[in-house]
């Protein structure tokens, strides 16, 4: 640096200050490690729409769970039909007639049984649902409903001690009970299952494990319901939950922690768009695909414990450039500065200042790279 006056000196240190300050490490460090998180994810069954979930999603405090379809497989099938006081097939000929437009998986697996038993279908007018409990409607011009205890409760149909006891030992057991009126008087019933997924209990234990308090929220009966979260080792249920209700549970749950809603069907839209994070089961509805920010395209639930983890990874990648382009400015801008100068009579030319600059920017991007090795942790069984 000898022969340089003091007016070239200072051009030089400042030249050098502004190249080394350049923060183009620090602009890389979040979004470079968010789009390799992002696209990592795709690979692997994760479709995340937004870097703004993923940033969010390793702070879960506490993961709320649908239960049809999330963890139970969403397929149920008709176990049994209870008849009384009327004739035979009559039950299962008004459930399938009303059920038959309706997307509910419980719908589905009536019509299902229905369509194998080759039934006929009788005609229908004023078909209505009734959000949470059923439906009512004319089967061929004779009143008739199909739903749960408060349906029949505004139908104006009496459920007597017996049947009552009844519902309830099978609902314990895990079944769905659906109770079928004609002329506003109970006729029999319709006792649908549905399987819990093998992955639940193992997906469920390792979100307990990782400090995340999860919460069965479900519009069942408390017997089905308590039966289901005993299985799978959930012990907060909130049941008897109508659909239009969800989303209010979620919003009260916020004040909580960091809530990410996990469900599949048409029911959960609202809940999954008011969650921190919504997480939609990848065989689900059309509208909670849309409503959510990650989509588990495995239909498992240890996809989404996997979600969780490449949150983890992710943040942990960009907290790694961060210390980095930090380091590279607390040691870089002091020499740029001149700090060896009155010692040494060393500057730091401009030309190693932009060398420094542009393989601080290249560690951060190859940083974030690595991220490509990562690979669940847990992967889906189905």
């Amino acid at each position: 640096e000898v022969g340089l006056n003091s007016t070239e000196i200072s051009v030089m240190v400042l030249v050098s200050t502004l190249v080394i300050a350049c923060p183009c490490a620090l602009g890389l460090a979040t979004p470079t490690a968010l789009v390799v998180g992002t696209g990592v994810g795709a690979q692997h069954g994760l479709l995340i729409k937004g870097i703004t979930a993923l940033e969010l999603v390793h702070k879960t405090d506490i993961v709320v769970l649908d239960k049809t379809g999330t963890i139970t497989e969403g397929t149920p099938i008709v176990y049994n039909v209870e008849e009384f006081d009327c004739d035979s097939g009559e039950v299962m000929r008004i459930a399938a007639s009303l059920e038959h437009d309706s997307g509910h998986p419980v719908a589905e697996a009536i019509n299902t049984a229905w369509i194998e038993a080759e039934g006929e279908l009788l005609p229908v007018q004023d078909v209505r649902t009734i959000s949470g409990c059923g439906i009512i409607g004319f089967v061929d011009g004779v009143s008739a409903g199909i739903g749960n205890s408060d349906l029949m409760a505004e139908m104006g149909a009496i459920i007597s001690p017996e049947v009552e006891h009844s519902i309830s030992e099978l609902s314990a057991s895990g079944s769905t009970i659906s109770l079928v009126a004609k002329n506003n008087h109970i006729i029999g019933w319709v006792e649908v299952k549905d399987r819990i997924r093998e992955s639940s209990e193992f997906a469920i234990n390792e979100m307990k494990k990782a400090g995340i308090e999860v919460i069965m929220l479900t519009g069942d009966r408390s017997e089905v319901a308590g039966h289901v979260a005993k299985s799978v080792g959930i012990e907060r249920v909130i049941s008897r939950v109508k659909p239009d209700e969800k989303a209010d549970f979620v919003s009260q749950l916020r004040g909580e922690g960091i809530v990410s809603m996990i469900g599949d069907g048409i029911n959960d839209a609202a809940a999954l768009t008011v969650a921190d994070i919504g997480i939609a089961m990848g065989a689900g509805s059309e509208i909670a695909l849309e409503s959510a920010d990650i989509v588990l395209v495995g239909n498992d639930l240890c996809d989404a414990v996997s979600a969780l983890d490449l949150g983890k990874a992710t943040i942990s990648r960009i907290k790694g450039n961060l210390i980095w382009a930090f380091a590279y400015n607390v040691m870089g801008i002091p020499l740029a500065m001149g700090l060896l100068f009155p010692w040494t009579g060393w500057l730091l030319p401009p030309s190693f200042a932009a060398a420094a600059m542009a393989l601080s920017s290249v560690s951060v991007v190859g940083n974030s790279v690595l991220l490509r090795r990562w690979k669940p942790t847990y992967l889906s069984t189905g």
